[in-house]
């Protein structure tokens, strides 16, 4: 029985020691996570979005708000712009150089996605299907996010547009 015991106390104080081990041993040396970019929000004045390479739409700001440059010129949803460029914000959660990832297997060659932001171009490839991260590439690194920019654009241009003002009479009718 005292052998026994022995024995417990012996197998507990190994698991023990391995526990302390690995926990205080930590994980692989990772950079730590970065923001996409370091553009604050205020300092953005244009926006360009590129689908596979084709223009989907030019945002410019203006002194009373976003406008839209193309494909059409109109007011644009300023709601909608301060998400996007909020999210540029966003912190990574991995990154690699670019040539050290092959660029055409995670849909950066072409691109599904670009955004040209100021003068800083952040293209957006495909989703790991593992992590559900998006691997983005800018300048010569390639992040993974969790990505709240693409399925933004996805909505493409229109959805960027400010709604048209409803008159007087028309607003009165749709309160019912």
């Amino acid at each position: 029985m005292k052998n026994r015991l022995i024995a417990l106390a012996l197998l507990a104080a190994c698991i023990v020691a391995l526990v302390l081990v690995f926990s205080l041993r930590g994980g692989p040396d990772r950079p730590p996570a970065v923001p996409l970019t370091h553009m604050a929000p205020a300092t953005v004045t244009r926006i360009e979005v590129h689908k596979l390479g084709r223009p989907v739409m030019t945002l410019h700001q203006r002194a009373v708000g976003w406008w839209m440059l193309a494909p059409q010129s109109a007011p644009a949803e300023a709601a909608r712009v301060q998400r996007l460029l909020a999210a540029l914000g966003e912190l990574t959660a991995r990154q690699y150089p670019a040539d050290s990832i092959d660029l055409a297997a995670v849909g950066l060659n072409p691109p599904a996605w670009t955004l040209i932001v100021n003068n800083t171009r952040i293209d957006f490839g495909s989703l790991n299907p593992s992590s559900l991260l998006r691997y983005v590439r800018r300048g010569d690194a390639v992040y993974m996010v969790m990505d709240s920019i693409a399925p933004l654009l996805a909505g493409g241009a229109n959805a960027f547009l400010a709604p048209a003002p409803t008159s007087a009479a028309h607003a009165g009718t749709a309160r019912g």
